[in-house]
C-alpha cells in the first residue's frame, strides 16, 4: 500500500466520524462569516445541553415532536427537535425537521428569536450539505428566516435556489417546503416619490416582469391610474387624498422566479388627508413702486390665515446679513425687533366655513393685494409671515414666511474674464441710474468694494475682488440711491442667465 493511498483512506475514514461537519469553503456573499460562526455556537450549545441523550430518549423525544407537529404545537415541537439535534448535529433530515418546525412557527408567530434560530440553523444545514439539491433546500429555509426588509438578500438567495433547480420542482419533490416562503403579498406602504398619492403594494418575491400590473390588480373604487411594477412591489398611482380604496390581488400574479400567488386577497387602504401647509412661491419677490402689486399665498386644508407685514427699518438694512433673506428666515431671529416696523396685521377666509369638505385637500391661492393692506408703500424690504388660525382644518403647520424688496432699481451683471460689470436701470422706464452707489458684499457680510455707476448706469469691478474665499466671497450686489432714498440687491448665489 502506497504512502499516498494511505493518506487518502485515513483522510475518508476521518471524514466519516461522528461530529465532523463538512465545511463548504465557497459560502455565497449573504452567508457571512459571522454567520457562520453563530452558526457553530448555536449548534455546539445544543450538543452541550443534548450531546449525551441515550438512544432511547432520542427516539422518544422524536415521537413527541411528530404528534406535537399532527396537533400544530410547533414550540412543543420545536424543543423535542432541538433534543435530537443536539444528539445528531450533523443528520441534515434531522436538522431540516427542525428547520420546517421553525418555519410553521414563524407563519403562524413572527417572533424574532425563531428567525434568528431559523436562520443559524439553515447556515448550518448549508455548510453540512454534500449535494445541490440539499443546499437549495438549506438556502429555501434562509430565506424563510429573513425579515422583510431583506428583501434583497432574499432575492439573491432565490436566485441561487432556482440556478440549482427551479422552486417548483424543489417544492414538488420535497413537498412539506410547499408552505416554507411561499409567493405572497407581505404589507402596503405610501409612495412619497409622487406627486399624487400612490400606494405600494409589496410582496415577498420580486414580480415578473412580462406581465402587465392592471391584469392582476382591481382598484375599487376604479380609477385611471397607473399600475407599476417595481421589483417587489406593484405602486397604483393617481390615488386621491381622503379617500378608501379596495385593491384586490388576483391570484395567478406570478414571480421573477415562477412562483404563482395561490391564493386572492383584498387589502384596503386609506389615504389620509393632504399636509396642511402654507407656501409663498418662492424666497423673495421684487416689485416696483407704484404697479398693481398682488402677493399670492398658497395652501392646502387651512380655513383662515393670519397675515402680518414688518418693514425694516434703514439701520436695520445696514446691518443685513447676506444670508438673510431666504425662504423660512427671520430678521426678528437674528437682530431682534427693534429694528423692524409693523405696518399690517390682517386675517383672511381662505375657505368659508360651509365649504370646507367641498375644498378639503385642494391647493386654494389667495392672493394679498398689497397696495389695499399698505396705503404708502415705500422703497425698502418687508418681512411677510402667514399663519394659520385657530379653528381650521388643521392647524398644527408651519408658519410661512416672504421677503418682499419694493424698488424702483433693477440690477443685472455680466460676468467675465475681465471682472464683473453691474448694470443699474429704473424699473419705471429702462432709464440707466446715475450716481448710484453699488456695493460688492462679502459672505461674511463685509464690503469688499464700493463704486459709484456712471451716466450710463454701469460700475466695474476687477476680477481680483472676484476671487475670495469662505468669508471673502463675493455673494450679493447692494445698490443704494440715496437722491431717491431707494435701494436694491442682487445675489450673486442664484443662478444666471446666459
Amino acid at each position: 500500500m502506497s504512502l499516498r493511498f494511505f493518506s487518502i483512506l485515513l483522510g475518508l475514514l476521518w471524514l466519516s466520524l461522528p461530529g465532523f461537519a463538512v465545511q463548504n469553503e465557497q459560502s455565497p456573499s449573504y452567508i457571512s462569516e459571522w454567520n457562520r460562526k453563530e452558526a457553530k455556537m448555536h449548534i455546539d450549545e445544543l450538543q452541550k445541553k443534548f450531546g449525551k441523550l441515550a438512544n432511547s430518549e432520542v427516539a422518544s423525544a422524536i415521537k413527541r415532536a411528530e404528534e406535537a407537529k399532527k396537533n400544530q404545537d410547533y414550540a412543543l415541537e420545536i424543543a423535542e427537535r432541538e433534543r435530537v439535534v443536539g444528539k445528531t448535529p450533523n443528520d441534515l433530515n434531522v436538522v431540516f425537521a427542525l428547520c420546517l418546525a421553525r418555519a410553521h412557527r414563524i407563519k403562524n408567530e413572527d417572533l424574532w428569536a425563531e428567525r434568528n434560530n431559523l436562520e443559524v440553523e439553515a447556515v448550518h444545514a448549508f455548510l453540512i450539505a454534500k449535494s445541490p439539491e440539499e443546499r437549495g433546500r438549506a438556502l429555501l429555509f434562509l430565506v424563510a428566516s429573513l425579515p422583510t426588509y431583506q428583501a434583497q438578500r432574499a432575492t439573491k438567495i432565490l436566485a441561487d435556489i432556482s440556478a440549482i433547480m427551479p422552486l417548483s420542482q424543489l417544492r414538488e419533490k420535497f413537498p412539506e417546503l410547499a408552505d416554507v416562503f411561499p409567493f405572497e403579498y407581505t404589507g402596503f406602504h405610501f409612495d412619497e416619490e409622487t406627486a399624487t398619492p400612490s400606494v405600494c403594494l409589496s410582496f415577498n418575491q420580486p414580480i415578473a416582469e412580462n406581465i402587465q400590473g392592471k391584469d392582476f390588480i382591481q382598484v375599487t373604487p376604479a380609477l385611471d391610474g397607473a399600475v407599476i411594477l417595481k421589483g417587489n412591489e406593484v405602486c397604483i398611482r393617481g390615488l386621491a387624498h381622503g379617500k378608501t380604496y379596495a385593491f384586490l390581488v388576483k391570484n395567478g400574479l406570478k414571480s421573477q422566479f415562477g412562483e404563482v400567488l395561490a391564493k386572492e386577497s383584498t387589502v384596503e387602504v386609506y389615504v389620509p388627508d393632504n399636509e396642511a401647509r402654507i407656501t409663498f412661491p418662492n424666497d423673495g419677490y421684487v416689485l416696483r413702486k407704484g404697479e398693481q402689486n398682488l402677493l399670492p399665498i398658497s395652501t392646502v386644508n387651512i380655513t383662515k390665515l393670519a397675515v402680518e407685514i414688518h418693514r425694516l427699518s434703514d439701520r436695520a438694512i445696514a446691518s443685513l446679513s447676506s444670508k438673510l433673506l431666504r425662504k423660512g428666515t427671520s430678521y426678528s431671529y437674528y437682530y431682534g425687533n427693534d429694528n423692524q416696523q409693523n405696518v399690517y396685521s390682517g386675517t383672511y377666509e381662505v375657505i368659508p366655513a360651509q365649504e370646507e369638505k367641498k375644498h378639503r385637500n385642494e391647493t386654494v391661492v389667495t392672493n394679498i393685494d398689497l397696495n389695499a393692506v399698505l396705503t404708502d408703500i415705500k422703497p425698502g424690504i418687508y418681512d411677510i409671515t402667514a399663519s394659520p388660525v385657530e379653528g381650521g382644518l388643521q392647524t398644527n403647520v408651519r408658519q410661512a414666511r416672504q421677503w418682499l424688496l419694493v424698488t424702483d432699481m433693477g440690477i443685472t451683471t455680466y460676468k467675465g474674464a475681465h471682472g464683473l460689470d453691474v448694470d443699474v436701470r429704473s424699473l419705471d422706464n429702462a432709464e440707466p441710474l446715475a450716481d448710484v452707489e453699488v456695493q460688492l458684499i462679502s459672505q461674511g457680510n463685509e464690503i469688499l468694494s464700493a463704486q459709484t455707476t456712471d451716466k450710463q448706469g454701469f460700475v466695474h469691478f476687477p476680477t481680483a475682488l472676484l476671487q475670495g474665499k469662505n468669508g471673502n466671497q463675493p455673494v450679493m450686489i447692494f445698490a443704494n440711491n440715496s437722491k431717491r432714498q431707494d435701494f436694491s440687491l442682487l445675489y450673486l448665489t442664484d443662478p444666471a442667465f446666459d
